[in-house]
């Protein structure tokens, strides 16, 4: 059987499609924030595939009118 493996560029396509669809709602008339909590190996993954400090307790992506936080659990 083929293991389906998704791409970081995959994570992000799904993040912006998920913005897209919010935008298309009732939310996007008020300020949305989304906050993910990661365990810290998730958390170092994602600032190493954004050229983020890993050092950081937490960082802000914003697409579209949407402030994703993440930050360590």
């Amino acid at each position: 059987m083929e293991e389906n493996k998704t791409s970081f560029r995959d994570h992000l396509t799904l993040l912006a499609e998920s913005v897209e669809l919010i935008e298309q709602t009732f939310l996007s008339k008020g300020e949305v924030e989304v906050k993910v909590k990661l365990e810290d190996a998730h958390y170092q993954e994602l600032c190493m595939n954004l050229n983020n400090n890993i050092n950081s307790n937490d960082f802000i992506i914003i697409l579209g009118n949407i402030n994703f936080t993440f930050s360590k659990k």
